[in-house]
């Protein structure tokens, strides 16, 4: 019936219907709550993730201290694969937040325990959230499609008519507004079906179901005392608090604080301290000690690793505590342990068989990843990733893709160390390591989860190696356009230490697209490598850049050109063909490809010599070119196998040499 003017019906307002919710993704059991799958969490970067739990807690977490959450719950995985793990929240947006990420027990035998750290300043200032997580099935339990086409029309039409009559538009334009508005409302009103539906696309017998059976918040707890470090120094208790005690503390923690055997003046010189803090400063024996300890994590002992030179300025052999040390803080980026210590000690760390069994032993420890991220971070240039931020343009790129593409090396790099693959594969392999995000990305099926894992792949997925991670392609881009010249002179310096020259001065720049124009990257790039002068130097540089044109300035695949204001219908196709200047020639990525792969001697030298640089933590220069020849022929001996360099290196005179 009509409406009388003024009186818009609002949704479900005054009407005795009620839709109904339909498909249900939360179920109360008597022995527990059974979730399908979570609830939204509008955070780009928590795609895979969902609501299970969110209330405040404010009566319960009242002052600051530490909180025991234990979460009593186990998966019907129904087939599922992927390991189940909660994400706990805390305070989130605040000066004190906390985030954790917990796997659940897989037998639902043992609660998950997650510790969190209370707030800052005594009592709460009004209620502190606390939100848990569970990387569920996203997208079970969809809207129904022309019910949620309803309710987003309904309240698009209200926003503009709210904004409208603010304007003060015409009455004829807000009564249009009112009578479509009142329509759709009649429809929301008289809406016999349900509000949501399982995904059609899914099979909902066979997913997940995550069961709770209760959360409980214990706190403040009380921290264990004495804690572990506590016990460790003060060996005896804190019964005694003699300057003896002082003395023998003293000589059992110094030689590990300085990495090698101590001499009794070292001690005595922090026992001083100690002594003139008990008499003079009347200090407690605690404090005192704190005084004489904090002397000797400021000393160049315990912050350098020490390699004295001696009376002769020649090149000396290590001792053994210092070839501990430099092999150590090569693979671990930490000091010596327990059984390193033990075999300088014993002066069998030198014997050749011996450290390369260590090197072997200490790949395998989990503390080999600071290897990885810090040499491999630096070599590929993964700490400067996330510097560049793309344009609007690029929809597709998130921070979900942010977090993902800087793991990616780090994650490939691992599993090429794990697996002693070639070092050829950073140029080009048969598989990638990459989570659900990536795989999206890359548009590689069958990936699922936030997990990392190796995947196989094939010509059809233009993908393999570091050249064509989404990270480092857009770390070698602007934001809006792809940089061939970044992306090659990366390639020669990094990948075969082969820098370009610098160029001349009043070069000027490769311009963008000019609206109209529709240039290429190549194009302009030929129109500024008219001069001379210019050409010399893009003869070298211009196809290691132009072979990644396919990929654009987020890393996605791409067979013409996009971005820079080109559009779809009328954007060129690229040409990524090119000439070394050899006269090897390509046409294709995977040809670039395959002839990076085959100057693997060029490949395996540099590598070579940047792997030496952070080994030995000085520059390689020319008087090490033997022994980079002796490093590049090991590897090629051992069908470039990263360790047989990694165990090289250790073994060479360089590194066993002050």
């Amino acid at each position: 019936r009509a409406k009388p003017p003024g009186k818009t019906v609002e949704p479900y307002a005054n009407s005795p219907h009620r839709i109904p919710r339909g498909a249900e993704s939360v179920f109360v059991k008597p022995e527990y709550i059974e979730f399908l799958q979570g609830g939204p969490t509008y955070n780009k970067a928590l795609e895979g993730w969902g609501v299970i739990a969110h209330f405040a807690v404010g009566k319960t977490v009242t002052q600051d201290g530490d909180y025991r959450i234990t979460i009593k719950a186990k998966v019907d995985n129904r087939g599922r694969t992927e390991k189940n793990k909660f994400r706990v929240q805390y305070a989130m947006k605040s000066p004190i937040q906390v985030e954790k990420e917990v796997e659940l027990d897989p037998s639902g035998v043992t609660p998950t325990v997650v510790f969190l750290r209370g707030p800052a300043n005594g009592e709460v200032k009004g209620p502190q959230v606390f939100g848990l997580l569970w990387n569920h099935t996203e997208d079970a339990v969809i809207p129904e499609p022309e019910q949620f086409k309803l309710a987003r029309e309904m309240t698009g039409l209200s926003r503009d008519r709210e904004q409208k009559a603010t304007a003060k538009a015409p009455q004829k334009e807000l009564d249009e507004l009112r009578i479509r508005l009142d329509g759709v409302l009649e429809k929301l009103n008289t809406w016999k079906g349900p509000k949501s539906i399982y995904n059609p696309k899914m099979d909902i017998e066979k997913l997940p179901r995550l069961q709770i059976e209760s959360i409980t918040i214990e706190g403040p707890i009380q921290k264990e005392w004495p804690p572990a470090s506590h016990a460790s120094l003060f060996f005896d208790g804190d019964k005694r608090s003699d300057l003896t005690y002082a003395r023998e503390i003293i000589a059992k923690f110094l030689p590990k604080a300085y990495r090698r055997p101590v001499t009794p003046g070292e001690i005595d010189a922090i026992v001083a301290i100690v002594r003139d803090s008990l008499e003079n400063g009347k200090l407690s024996f605690p404090l005192a000690m704190r005084a004489g300890l904090q002397r000797v994590l400021c000393s160049p002992s315990f912050l350098f690793l020490g390699e004295p030179a001696g009376a002769s300025s020649k090149p000396r052999p290590l001792s053994g505590y210092e070839f501990a040390s430099r092999l150590s803080y090569f693979l671990w980026s930490s000091m010596p342990d327990d059984e390193l210590f033990a075999l300088a000690a014993a002066g069998k760390l030198k014997d050749p068989a011996v450290a390369a069994a260590q090197v072997r032993r200490m790949l395998a420890d989990p503390k080999a990843d600071q290897f990885v991220r810090n040499f491999g971070g630096q070599w590929l240039s993964v700490r400067e990733f996330g510097s560049i931020q793309p344009a609007a343009i690029y929809k597709n790129y998130d921070k979900a893709l942010e977090q993902a593409s800087i793991r990616e090396p780090y994650e490939f790099f691992a599993e090429v160390l794990k697996s002693n693959e070639p070092i050829t594969a950073f140029l080009n392999s048969d598989f990638v390591v990459i989570n659900e995000r990536l795989a999206q990305h890359y548009g590689i099926d069958g990936v699922k989860g936030s997990d990392f894992r190796r995947v196989a792949i094939g010509p059809e997925h233009h993908r393999g190696g570091v050249l064509g991670m989404a990270g480092l392609m857009t770390f070698l881009a602007d934001g809006t356009r792809t940089l061939p010249m970044r992306r090659g002179s990366w390639v020669l310096r990094e990948l075969f230490n082969d820098p370009p020259n610098d160029p001349p001065p009043n070069a000027g720049e490769i311009q963008p697209n000019t609206a109209g124009k529709s240039l290429t990257v190549r194009q302009r790039i030929e129109l500024h490598r008219t001069d001379a002068i210019c050409a010399s130097c893009h003869a070298k540089l211009d196809p290691f850049g132009l072979a990644l044109e396919n990929y654009d300035a987020i890393g996605q695949w791409r067979e013409k050109a996009n971005g820079e204001g080109f559009r779809a219908n009328q954007a060129p196709v690229l040409d990524v063909s090119g000439t070394f200047t050899d006269g090897t020639k390509f046409v294709t990525l995977e040809q670039y490809k395959a002839l990076l792969v085959a100057k693997k001697e060029k490949f395996a030298r540099a590598f070579s010599v940047k792997m030496t640089t952070y080994a030995l933590g000085r520059p390689v220069g020319y008087t090490d070119s033997a022994m980079i020849d002796s490093l590049a022929e090991s590897l090629k001996k051992n069908d470039y196998k990263i360790r047989s360099l990694i165990e090289a290196i250790a073994a060479s005179e360089a590194f066993g040499t002050k």
